[in-house]
C-alpha cells in the first residue's frame, strides 16, 4: 500500500505537511496555500501521486501531480555514470 500525502488544518492558523496518520508534521505553515505548495513539491520531490487536502470544515480535496517522477533527496544520491 502507497504511503498518502496530507495538508490539515491544525487551527485557523496553522496548516500542516504529514504522511499517513503520523504525528510529526514533514512541515507547518500559517496559510493552506503555503501548506499546498510545500506539500505539491515534496510530492514531485518523492513520487506521490497526489495530496489530499483536509479542510477545516471537513471537506476533502484531492489534489493530482502530473507526472510525479521522484528526484534524488540530496546531490550524492544521483545515480548513474559520472559526466566528464
Amino acid at each position: 500500500m502507497a504511503r498518502v500525502l496530507h495538508v490539515a488544518a491544525l487551527s485557523g492558523e496553522r496548516w500542516v505537511v504529514s504522511l499517513d496518520d503520523e504525528t510529526t508534521p514533514i512541515s507547518e505553515h500559517t496559510t493552506r496555500g503555503e501548506a499546498e505548495t510545500s506539500a505539491r513539491t515534496y510530492a514531485q520531490t518523492f513520487g506521490y501521486p497526489d495530496v489530499i487536502v483536509h479542510g477545516e470544515g471537513g471537506d476533502e480535496e484531492r489534489i493530482a501531480i502530473p507526472d510525479p517522477d521522484p528526484q534524488p533527496p540530496y546531490p550524492g544520491g544521483a545515480k548513474g555514470n559520472p559526466s566528464g
